[in-house]
């Protein structure tokens, strides 16, 4: 979606048009789904999205610049984690508690997602997490920024490491395959 199809969509939502709220809901979900993942276990990630878009309904008309949206709705999720990760019955849990679970989900799902995606998971959860607004929700280093509540010279050193760090997974696992 074109930054100005987004923004005409956002002031249409903040004057009260229900299928603009909805085409923005279609269109970012599946990308906060995949990056919620990386805040909080796999089985909380739809609450955590759906907690979010309760609050962006009620909260839509706060935001006075529409063209920052994208950046306002991942901070919102990221706040929405940090307070998940608060309650007594989440303390002690973590994404790394649905490990059981993913193993058997990605014995099955191995042979369907790339090297890139599997490597991916190799990475720390902040250079993970810098890929995936990078590239998977197409997100500028400026409203990463926003987003993560970082300078913009932040955000561009962690993708930049991010990216290192993906290079080197990569070319480790292309060695092994060559042995």
């Amino acid at each position: 979606m074109k930054q100005t199809q987004l923004e005409l969509l956002v002031l249409s939502a903040q004057n009260g048009n229900r299928n603009s709220l909805a085409l923005l809901y279609r269109y970012f979900s599946p990308k906060m789904r995949q990056f919620a993942m990386t805040l909080v276990p796999m089985g909380d990630t739809d609450d955590l999205v759906q907690v979010v878009w309760m609050k962006v309904m009620k909260r839509i008309q706060r935001l006075d610049e529409p063209a920052v949206f994208t950046s306002w709705l991942y901070r919102a999720l990221r706040w929405e984690a940090a307070d998940w990760h608060k309650h007594p019955q989440n303390k002690n849990r973590s994404a790394e508690d649905d490990v059981g679970d993913l193993v058997a989900s990605e014995q099955n799902a191995i042979e369907e997602e790339s090297e890139v995606i599997i490597a991916l998971r190799q990475l720390s959860i902040i250079e993970q997490q810098i890929v995936n607004l990078h590239y998977l929700n197409e997100m500028s280093l400026k409203e990463i920024a926003l987003s993560l509540d970082v300078p913009v010279g932040t955000a561009k050193s962690r993708l930049h490491r991010a990216r290192e760090a993906l290079r080197i997974v990569l070319t480790t696992k292309m060695e092994k395959d060559n042995e």
